[in-house]
C-alpha cells in the first residue's frame, strides 16, 4: 500500500485551527529535535534546553492563531525557541548570582565542565575530534555560536536566521565569517597540543 505524502506545515496549522489537536502534535513532532539544539547551543545543559522548548511548544500552542505566514512556521518557531531559551538563561543568571558564594558549583551549566559526559571506547579519535570542537564552539562568544549553530548544525538559511535573531542578512554572513574563523583558528592551536 502506498504512503501519502505527510502534509505540509501549513496545511497542519488550518487543521489545528478547525479544531484537529493532533495537527498541532504532529507539526512540532516534526521540529522538536532541531529546538532542543537550538536550546541547547543557548544553555549548554540537556535538562534546561528541553525546559526551554517545552515553554516554547507552549507558548506556539497559545499562539497559533498569530501565526501570519509571512516566514515559514520553521523560522516562527525557532525565534520562539530562541526566546524562550533566553529566558531560561536569564533566570538562571539571576539564580546564580543569588547563590554565588554559597558554596554551590557556578559553572555555566555545561555538562562538559562537569564531567558528565565522556567519548565511547570506540570510534574514540572521532569522539575526541567532535568533543574538541563542540569545546571549542562553546568558548565562542554567544554571538558567533549562535549563527554557528543555526547555519552549519541545523541548516537554516541566511533570511531566517536574521529574521530570527531581528538582524540583517549581511550582519549574520559577518557573524558567521567571523565566528568560524575564530573556530577553525581555535581547533588548530588545541590540536598542536
Amino acid at each position: 500500500m502506498e504512503r501519502l505524502p505527510e502534509p505540509d506545515d501549513r496545511t497542519l496549522i488550518k487543521r489545528f485551527l478547525a479544531g484537529d489537536r493532533d495537527a498541532l502534535d504532529e507539526l512540532l513532532r516534526r521540529y522538536r529535535g532541531e529546538a532542543v539544539r537550538i536550546a541547547l547551543s543557548v544553555l549548554h545543559n540537556e535538562d534546561d534546553a528541553f525546559d526551554a522548548a517545552q515553554e516554547a511548544f507552549i507558548k506556539v500552542f497559545r499562539n497559533i492563531h498569530k501565526f501570519g505566514g509571512r516566514s515559514r512556521f520553521s523560522t516562527w518557531l525557532y525565534r520562539i525557541v530562541y526566546n524562550a531559551a533566553l529566558d531560561v538563561a536569564r533566570k538562571k543568571r539571576r539564580y546564580v548570582n543569588r547563590t554565588e558564594g554559597k558554596g554551590e558549583d557556578q559553572r555555566a551549566g555545561n555538562p562538559a565542565d562537569r564531567g558528565e559526559y565522556a567519548p565511547p571506547d570506540d570510534r574514540l579519535a572521532r569522539s575526541e575530534k567532535e568533543e574538541l570542537v563542540r569545546r571549542c564552539l562553546d568558548e565562542l562568544p554567544f554571538k558567533y555560536r549562535v549563527v554557528i549553530t543555526l547555519k552549519d548544525i541545523e541548516g537554516l538559511s541566511y533570511d531566517e536566521i536574521a529574521e530570527m535573531l531581528s538582524t540583517s542578512r549581511g550582519n549574520v554572513m559577518s557573524r558567521l565569517y567571523y565566528g568560524r574563523s575564530r573556530l577553525r583558528k581555535m581547533i588548530e592551536a588545541r590540536m598542536k597540543r
